[in-house]
């Protein structure tokens, strides 16, 4: 089996979706950054073993062992899948040229996000909550299109 196709968001590569949660694996994330995969599975073991299970806001396990077959041997490997908080955690101990283009990524997405907060605030704040509502339907409609993936790519 190869390696999943993967969506290139601004965030790191996105495999698939389950509901609310969005999910990657862990031969994604190497192909990604450019690792070889048994250090990502080195760098997951890290966090599992020191006793990292699973976030309380992810519906699934945070890091799901799994298998794959590889097709040129067909002997089989071991994987993980990975929620997006996962990715995220995984990834903020990668160094590189492109796990730095992510951190400054994820820091441009967090300070947006922190702007429309505070125009929603002073929306309500000056007494026009119109103005908050159409905001907050706004990012609701940027929400949506992003689970759709309808997000730029890198």
């Amino acid at each position: 089996m190869s390696s999943p196709i993967a969506l290139h968001t601004k965030l790191g590569p996105l495999t698939g979706a389950s509901g609310d949660s969005h999910f990657t694996d862990s031969r994604a994330i190497a192909a990604y950054f450019g690792k070889r995969h048994d250090h990502v599975l080195r760098d997951i073991d890290r966090l599992t073993k020191n006793g990292f299970r699973r976030f309380a806001h992810d519906s699934v396990p945070t890091f799901d062992p799994s298998a794959y077959i590889q097709q040129q041997n067909g002997q089989t490997y071991r994987c993980y899948g990975i929620t997006r908080s996962g990715f995220m955690l995984l990834a903020m101990g990668f160094q590189g040229a492109k796990a730095t283009a992510f951190k400054c990524a994820l820091i441009e997405a967090f300070k947006e996000l922190e702007m429309k907060v505070a125009a929603q605030s002073m929306a309500l704040a000056d007494g026009n909550p119109q103005e908050a509502v159409r905001l907050w339907i706004e990012q609701y409609e940027q929400d949506q299109r992003a689970k759709l993936g309808d997000t730029p790519t890198i």
